[in-house]
């Protein structure tokens, strides 16, 4: 996805639909994020390809405060594009505590499995790497914060 990298070079927007327009043949869960909710809760946005858009906007902005490298932008984009992508496959409703809500349990891990080999020849094992793992891993932080734990786990979780 050679374009996405020479979109973030250039400082160009990065829009969901162009990337689902364009990859959509390798990546076809990317049709559903449209169609795909959430829970209201977490993300009033509504749906899921709204959220990621949202994410991509919000991980470029961060492009004007940090510096990074090129390797670490498009693994940050590349990341927000897809950090959802097992969300329609796994997203379903769930009565907690007397209330219906939306989840979609593991869906960073089965994310991670459905990208593994879609991914391959796309890019260098590193940035493949650390994607997938970006991916893997992104509810981490907010479960620290929904079990209210301590600094020390911050602290872990950087490790």
């Amino acid at each position: 996805m050679l374009w996405i990298k020479e979109k973030i070079n250039k400082s160009e927007k990065i829009l969901l639909s162009e990337v689902v327009k364009k990859e959509s043949h390798k990546f076809d869960l990317l049709n559903k994020l449209e169609d795909t909710e959430q829970d209201p809760e977490w993300h009033s946005e509504g749906n899921v390809f709204i959220h990621t858009q949202m994410v991509i906007d919000e991980t470029i902005l961060l492009f004007d405060d940090h510096e990074l490298s090129d390797h670490e932008k498009y693994v940050l984009v590349m990341a927000a594009i897809f950090h959802d992508i097992a969300k329609p496959i796994t997203t379903k409703r769930r009565e907690i505590n007397g209330v219906e809500r939306v989840v979609a349990p593991k869906h960073e891990y089965f994310g991670m499995s459905y990208l593994f080999y879609r991914f391959s020849g796309e890019m260098s094992l590193h940035e493949k790497t650390d994607i997938l793992n970006l991916i893997g891993y992104h509810q981490l932080p907010k479960l620290l914060v929904v079990k209210n734990k301590s600094e020390w786990h911050y602290r872990q979780l950087t490790q």
